[in-house]
């Protein structure tokens, strides 16, 4: 099945170059030279360094179903190099904020919105907590493992704001879905989003990277009627209607 899946993966590599350097990744672990994927999310740019596993569709793909909204906002927190954001982007009807703490990540981002034409992505370059600030942000060599609350010899000061203030500010309309995956700093996350959920009730998508944070970010949203859906990885959360 993984063999399968990378096959799929190399397939998607848009020249025989690009092909090649996706193949050596498999061999190496590492991507030794940049490379532009396409598949049905879009189209993709990979630096020397990054992973193009992050592009796949061939993932979770019971998750895939949850990114389904006809309209209103999806607030991507955690949007690493846009994948989510392309796949919810291609419906014109949905507006898309993507939210990238990481400079290398953004600058990323940025490119594949741009190679994708997406016009209905708003980026910001900014963490998410539960307090408007300043914070240490820990850069990680694997670039999908920057985190707020992971140290690493590569800290830098970012600004960092609830997603409370970042909508009410960006005057976000219909949020439908957010989805947070922010290596640990999930819980932080919802604490800031608490005006957001009682205005919008949106469904959430939650990355959660341990079972005590999982048990805190049920009781925070115990008292707003939410239920959980668990997969293996991604806990689903939405509001019981």
């Amino acid at each position: 099945m993984k063999l399968t899946k990378f096959a799929n993966l190399i397939n998607s590599g848009e020249t025989f170059k690009d092909k090649c350097a996706i193949l050596n990744f498999f061999f190496d672990g590492t991507l030794k030279e940049s490379v532009s994927i396409n598949n049905e999310f879009g189209k993709f740019y990979f630096p020397i360094g990054y992973n193009p596993w992050q592009s796949s569709t061939k993932s979770r793909p019971e998750l895939f179903k949850e990114f389904d909204i006809e309209k209103g906002t999806f607030v991507d927190v955690g949007a690493m190099i846009g994948k989510y954001s392309l796949m919810v982007s291609a419906n014109p009807k949905v507006t898309v904020v993507s939210i990238e703490p990481a400079p290398d990540n953004f600058d990323v981002l940025d490119k594949n919105i741009v190679l994708n034409n997406r016009e209905n992505i708003t980026t910001l370059n900014v963490a998410l907590s539960n307090a408007d600030s300043t914070e240490t942000f820990y850069l990680n060599k694997k670039h999908g493992s920057n985190s707020l609350i992971s140290k690493t010899d590569h800290p830098i000061q970012v600004p960092c704001f609830m997603l409370d203030t970042l909508a009410q500010y960006h005057k976000m309309k219909d949020i439908n879905l957010v989805k947070i995956d922010v290596e640990g700093a999930e819980v932080e996350v919802v604490e800031g989003c608490k005006k957001l959920i009682e205005k919008h009730s949106p469904k959430f998508i939650i990355e959660v990277s341990s079972s005590e944070n999982l048990k805190k970010i049920l009781k925070l949203l115990k008292g707003y009627d939410y239920y959980n859906i668990s997969g293996k990885d991604y806990c689903f959360i939405k509001r019981n209607k």
